[in-house]
């Protein structure tokens, strides 16, 4: 059995149970009506969705382009609101809609049917399950494959986690587009108490606090943060320091091997760095249209985003993320960071050590500051006794947590950007993205490249430069943007001899045999990669 990440739809009728069964069936056959409309007529084929149905509802997993998985989401929640506005209160019901992207398989059912099971299915149901009526609550997994974070939904809202079974962690978000779903304007503003006066904060933070203890999905996150901002208030106040130290050991027991803090930067870290980064971080409020930092500035820390959003530009123009779909063309959406986001990470390790981009705050924001200063290693003289410090073993977790947010970012970059990449779809460049593997693994480290790893990989270079010599003799150097990986297109042995990493070199590789699956199957690629192929032959 084959098990692949897709797209997969669950929704349900609200109150279902409390409806008279004639008003069920009524409700479940409009339901159906409604769906088959919403899907995009060109993926309505048998071959291209498989629908699983459930007594209040069902699944539809889509074997195709993840975007159309958000514009039947869209759809059929305009649907039931043009329905309910046409008939009388009586006869009105509503839906809620889970989106996640997970792995399912293809499997004869026991009426000898072709059905779908997997942790795709669970999970997604596990998502509908969690949101109210009238919402679309999408998984963190979809969110990323579908590129909704990456370029900045209008109205694509952080809310928090949840559990699926086996202590599962959920990381949600509330989707609102194009008048569908619930407005942002509804959801729980939870900042609230950063503006209250000190004894009215800490009043709301006990009850938070309360409220997490009570429950397993409760907002530890939030409650870390409020206890952040009441040590700052209040230095003395002892019961924000002991949430802090306890928030992550709470859930130690909960998931075998995992400390969650529900967030997905902070959840990784250990009790000690929490603490550490708690101690640093530093608060800072911007208001509307505040810029927070220049393009070209050197950068010297790192954000996280608690509140509000912000609007990165390149020389003066807003940054556009590309967005590929199925038979449309390719969609441009403007870049906007929101709550949860993190921002300015590339810094740490980037070569150039400048901002690349102006950050401007299109509401009242507010963030949290970590100084590059407060993450910097000491050279080995400063280290005593050859014992490593706390504060030392909390700034490797933070800088391994910043790595991996880069290497994800860089690919992420780059599959949006690069001209070889242009015209892929949503699908495959999260495929891609999935696939690729990002050197070297860890800061600071040499890249290390063996002739065999040319040939079984593409590798982009994103800084730095490989140099690479032939069985022929001859020698070639890639640079940045640069692919070593084309040449496999149109000979049929290994050119290289020794492939070697200048200093600072990065690189992202992507295995041969799934960018040979995309070329196959995608004539846009194909034509794109060949062309360049054919230069990169005539060049060398």
């Amino acid at each position: 059995m084959n098990f692949i990440p897709k797209p997969v739809l669950t929704v349900d009728i609200v109150d279902f149970s409390l409806m008279t069964n004639p008003d069920q069936m009524t409700a479940i056959h409009e339901l159906i009506g409604m769906l088959n409309q919403a899907i995009p007529g060109e993926h309505n084929r048998p071959e291209m969705r498989i629908w699983s149905p459930a007594g209040d509802g069902g699944s539809i997993t889509f074997w195709e382009d993840i975007q159309v998985a958000v514009d039947t989401a869209l759809a059929l929640m305009s649907f039931i609101s043009q329905r309910n506005q046409s008939v009388d209160e009586h006869q009105r019901f509503q839906i809620r809609i889970g989106l996640h992207c997970g792995t399912v398989a293809k499997q004869i059912d026991f009426d000898n049917r072709e059905n779908v099971w997997g942790e795709g299915i669970n999970t997604s149901a596990r998502v509908n399950s969690l949101a109210r009526p009238g919402q679309i609550l999408a998984s963190q997994e979809f969110c990323n494959q579908a590129g909704l974070l990456a370029r900045g939904a209008p109205e694509v809202v952080y809310l928090g986690k949840g559990w699926a079974k086996h202590h599962k962690l959920i990381h949600l978000y509330n989707l609102y587009m194009d008048g569908a779903g619930l407005p942002p304007a509804e959801l729980d503003v939870w900042y609230g108490p950063f503006h209250q006066p000190l004894r009215m904060a800490i009043d709301t933070y006990k009850t938070m606090l309360r409220e997490e203890q009570e429950d397993p999905s409760g907002p530890a996150f939030r409650v870390a943060v409020l206890a952040k901002r009441l040590m700052d208030l209040d230095p003395a106040n002892q019961e924000a320091r002991q949430a802090i130290t306890a928030l992550s050991q709470a859930y130690l027991p909960k998931v075998s091997g995992a400390r969650h803090l529900y967030d997905p930067f902070l959840s990784p870290l250990s009790p000690n760095t929490l603490r550490y980064f708690f101690r640093k971080a530093m608060f800072t409020q911007y208001q509307k249209e505040r810029v927070i930092v220049e393009e070209g500035q050197r950068a010297d820390s790192m954000m996280m985003v608690v509140a509000g959003e912000i609007k990165p530009t390149m020389q003066g123009k807003p940054m556009q993320a590309r967005l590929a779909r199925e038979g449309a063309g390719e969609k441009l959406q403007e870049l906007v960071f929101r709550e949860g986001a993190i921002l300015g990470e590339m810094g740490l390790f980037s070569p150039s050590g400048a901002r690349s981009a102006t950050l401007t705050a299109t509401r009242d924001t507010i963030v949290f500051s970590l100084k590059y200063s407060d993450l910097s290693l000491p050279s080995d003289a400063e280290l005593k006794d050859g014992t490593i410090p706390a504060d030392l073993l909390a700034i490797m977790d933070i800088r391994r947590q910043v790595w991996d947010y880069y290497c994800a970012r860089v690919i992420e970059n780059q599959l949006n950007l690069h001209p070889l990449f242009n015209r892929l779809s949503a699908t495959e460049k999260a495929e891609l993205a999935y696939q690729g593997e990002f050197l070297p693994k860890d800061a600071g480290r040499a890249v290390e490249l063996t002739p065999d790893d040319a040939w079984r990989y593409w590798t982009l270079v994103v800084a730095g430069a490989l140099t690479v010599t032939r069985t022929n003799g001859a020698r070639a150097t890639y640079r940045l943007g640069d692919c070593l990986g084309l040449l496999r297109l149109l000979v049929n042995e290994s050119p290289f001899a020794t492939v070697t990493a200048a200093p600072g070199t990065q690189v992202i590789r992507f295995p041969w045999a799934v960018v040979k699956a995309i070329v196959g199957e995608s004539q846009d690629f194909r034509e794109d990669v060949h062309a360049a192929a054919q230069r990169e032959l005539a060049r060398r």
